[in-house]
């Protein structure tokens, strides 16, 4: 009677163990740690402008270019700065579904999509996970920086641009977003 017992325990055990990391699987996914965004090479949207407002010396009218910057602002500027603020960390989550960004510049509202590429548009987004919010010249003064990851980092530090998290930690942490969060405030994010 006692090695059934023990047989019986042991099994349960098991079927414990075997639940409990296929509860870890679908609620964090497969892909975690590995992004859903194949590696793209996107060339910064600021280049046409810098180029037509530089002159034969190399000095750039960098007031024009700015204002120029916010005039052709569009989705390519978006997903320039969302890609180097560390999106290609993001992924979809089993449980969860895709991971959602809001930009809020000045009067407008992007939404932004990430699963398996990025979609972007100029509208209202349901349910974002994460948002951003600066305005149009600190995005396009982001996108003249030589480091535009360490910019975004200084300007949330300086409160010109601000972070919003609207999801859950156990949600975030399942899309990638605290990876990103950290590297942008300096905050570490426990989850619960």
């Amino acid at each position: 009677m006692v090695n059934k017992k023990k047989v019986v325990l042991f099994i349960v055990i098991i079927i414990l163990i075997v639940v409990a990391l296929s509860i870890g699987y679908f609620l964090f996914g497969s892909s975690y740690g590995k992004s859903n965004l194949e590696k793209v090479v996107i060339n910064n949207p600021m280049l046409e402008i810098i180029g037509m407002n530089t002159d034969e010396s190399g000095n750039v009218d960098t007031e024009t270019v700015v204002n120029e910057g916010i005039i052709n602002f569009d989705e390519n500027y978006i997903k320039y700065i969302i890609l180097s603020m560390g999106a290609s960390k993001l992924h979809s989550s089993v449980i969860y579904g895709k991971a959602k960004l809001e930009l809020v510049l000045d009067d407008e509202v992007w939404g932004v999509e990430i699963d398996r590429g990025m979609s972007v548009s100029k509208s209202l987004i349901e349910d974002p996970d994460l948002r951003i919010v600066m305005t149009k010249r600190e995005a396009v003064l982001a996108l003249l920086s030589s480091d535009i990851k360490k910019y975004m980092k200084d300007s949330v530090s300086n409160k010109n641009t601000g972070i919003e998290m609207i999801s859950g930690k156990v949600e975030l942490f399942s899309k990638g977003y605290l990876d990103m969060y950290k590297e942008l405030t300096g905050e570490e994010i426990e989850v619960e």
